[in-house]
Order: C-alpha cells, then structure tokens, then sequence
C-alpha cells in the first residue's frame, strides 16, 4: 500500500486554500491548509519532531502575518537535511521584481489565478509524479 502524498497550502485566502484542497484531494494527495505563516512555521516544526513532514508545500508569496519568503527561508533552516519541495504563490507573474534572496528561490512558481492542470503539473515537477 502507498501512501498519499502529503501537501501543505498556507494562504491567508479562505477561497485559494479550499480550491486548492478540493483539487488537490481529488487527485488523491493528503492535505492540510492553514491561513497564516506562523500557523504554517508551528506545523512544519510539529512534523519534524513529532510526525510526517509535507511531501510539498504550496506557500502564498503575500500573507498577512510575514511575507512567504521569510516562511520559506524558515522552513529551508528547519528542514536543512531534508529540504521540502515548495511552491511559491502568487499573484504577481514577474517573479524576479519580488526581492528573493540569491540562493532562496522555490522548487516552483506557480501564478495565480490557475487552474488543476497548471497545479498538477507543478506537483508532478517537483515530486516527479502525479
């Protein structure tokens, strides 16, 4: 038996973290979705200690509580050894005007808005399945 992949959304959206979920749990991938950066740093430190870490993480470049690079820069110290794949949202399609440090950029852009097809293949690029 195989276990279904396990996703993380973190946007401060409520409509971006459902239709992500309803996507994504209908493609068979095991989703949590929180609505903040903070909420995002407190789980991916649970999973370290005391769980499963995400297989992938879907992080909003514009959350209300901290900017998704300062999460994402957290998360690459958190997870150092075992670097957790990371796909940038966003709704601004030049990514390199956002001012994301050299050496710090995500596993994946992915720009809003986007439809299942552009968010599968993104899965299907950084997990190299679908």
């Amino acid at each position: 038996m195989t276990t279904q992949p396990k996703v993380l959304i973190v946007d401060d959206d409520l409509v971006v973290r459902h239709l992500l979920s309803a996507m994504l749990q209908g493609g068979g991938y095991d989703v949590h979705a929180v609505d903040s950066g903070g909420a995002c740093l407190d789980y991916v430190r649970a999973s370290k200690t005391g769980g499963t870490p995400p297989d992938v993480i879907f992080l909003d470049l514009m959350l209300g509580d901290m900017p998704g690079t300062e999460v994402m820069k957290e998360i690459r110290l958190i997870f150092d050894s075992q670097p957790i794949p990371i796909i940038m949202l966003s709704a601004n399609p030049q990514i390199e005007t956002l001012g994301i440090e050299p050496g710090l950029k995500p596993d994946f852009y992915l720009e809003k808005p986007f439809v299942k097809a552009t968010v599968l293949s993104a899965l299907s690029t950084v997990l190299g399945q679908i």
